[in-house]
């Protein structure tokens, strides 16, 4: 239940005549070799792109990283952890939800009706909660401070305003079925259509004679009542937040396959405005918390970004070199 995609099988080579099969690693220090392989590259990478957010590689007795911050364990900041835990919006399992579909493979064409996201739904809401960790930043009513250890203790000056804008946020992630005043619930995410049949058959961009570029992470409609991997979760929290009048204040690109297309995600970037009227989708919640926020309601045209890398877990590390 941590949302977290599932890894089935490792395969590797083995030093065997040609023709022969693939040797499966299941000793337990063949999988030891293959992730420590797996498992130092890719954190240089984005330590390298990142270099203030990713604690530094080694054990670090005594300190906690929450969402960047780091919190040594000592007795005058555990309050300040506790402070920031619980002001992150958890969210998980629910039952008594409205019917969901899910197509059986066995039997054919047989539906079953699931009322509950009970033991299938936990990808699905760590990916809600880490958007509306992105959108509580991107409207500048951070769930923790920028230096956490030194102020977190302490209720905000905007204490109340934030409130504010958690309620309103919270309400598009309703367990509801009308996308319009729940353009985030598990509905929305999973009940995701096109009406181009191309959509779903390949996962290279298409670029329109304006400049802009489509998505490249494409899935097929999700069928409740399966375990998603953290790619498919991010493959639909892009075609959410890709929909106006969202998109008009955020832009939303996948790493694919964990490596980030520069030009690709440049000519996204460059894309022309969808012709929404710039203030993303959230009238309910007003003015920017803070002076120097943005939420796209200034009318420059800017748009924040919403970098997403999904990871296999099973490692407790980043590869470096990946």
């Amino acid at each position: 239940g941590m949302g977290i995609g599932l890894l089935r099988s490792l395969t590797g080579s083995s030093n065997k005549p040609q023709g022969s099969s693939p040797r499966v690693v299941t000793q337990h220090s063949d999988l030891k070799h293959l992730l420590h392989r797996l498992n130092g590259a890719y954190r240089e990478a984005l330590a390298h792109a990142l270099p203030h957010h990713l604690p530094k590689t080694g054990s670090q007795s005594g300190q906690v990283y929450l969402l960047g911050n780091c919190l040594s364990s000592d007795h005058l900041e555990e309050r300040s952890f506790r402070r920031l835990f619980g002001d992150i919006e958890h969210f998980t399992y629910r039952t008594g939800l409205s019917p969901m579909l899910r197509c059986e493979v066995e039997p054919e064409h047989h539906m079953k009706v699931l009322t509950s996201d009970v033991g299938w739904g936990c990808a699905v809401r760590s990916g809600q909660m880490m958007i509306m960790q992105v959108l509580r930043r991107h409207l500048g009513c951070e769930p923790y401070p920028s230096d956490a250890s030194a102020s977190a203790a302490q209720p905000t000056p905007h204490h109340g305003k934030h409130e504010k804008v958690k309620k309103s946020l919270l309400e598009k992630f309703l367990d509801i079925t009308d996308k319009q005043k729940a353009p985030l619930s598990i509905y929305s995410l999973l009940n995701i259509r096109s009406s181009d049949p191309s959509h779903f058959q390949s996962s290279s961009s298409s670029t329109s004679g304006s400049g802009s570029s489509r998505s490249r992470y494409r899935f097929p409609p999700w069928n409740p009542g399966c375990w998603f991997t953290t790619a498919q979760v991010c493959g639909m929290i892009v075609e959410c937040l890709q929909r106006p009048p969202i998109s008009a204040s955020l832009l939303a690109h996948v790493a694919d396959c964990g490596v980030l297309d520069d030009k690709a995600l440049m000519d996204e970037c460059m894309g022309t405005d969808d012709g929404t009227d710039g203030n993303g989708g959230w009238e309910a919640v007003g003015e920017p918390v803070d002076g120097d926020s943005d939420n796209g309601e200034n009318g420059d045209g800017e748009r924040g970004l919403v970098l997403l890398v999904p990871r296999v877990t099973g490692s407790s590390k980043i590869e470096e070199k990946f």
